[in-house]
């Protein structure tokens, strides 16, 4: 399953790619959502999978508490300063 998510998911990005410079917009739009579905079904609840897994018991909930705090962060830096000028995209 994961390798079938990553195979796809790489198609799909190369599709986005391709649709972007064609300028051919259902391609684009269709890519973005067929990428979106095939990561959400393999790759994307990894890490959700795997940190109890490495984890010790004593530790999992201050770890997982951390570790989806940095989550969270890091997704609001990278988001953030694309959309707080959406003028300028």
């Amino acid at each position: 399953m994961l390798l079938a998510s990553s195979a796809l998911t790489a198609l799909f990005s190369l599709l986005l790619g391709i649709g972007l410079n064609k300028h051919n917009q259902v391609l684009s739009g269709l890519s973005v959502v067929a990428f979106v579905i095939s990561f959400s079904l393999g790759l994307a609840p990894m890490a959700w999978v795997i940190l109890p897994e490495v984890m010790p018991k004593e530790g999992r909930t201050a770890g997982s508490s951390v570790a989806v705090s940095v989550n969270w962060i890091t997704n609001f830096a990278a988001v953030r300063p694309r959309t707080a000028y959406p003028a300028d995209i």
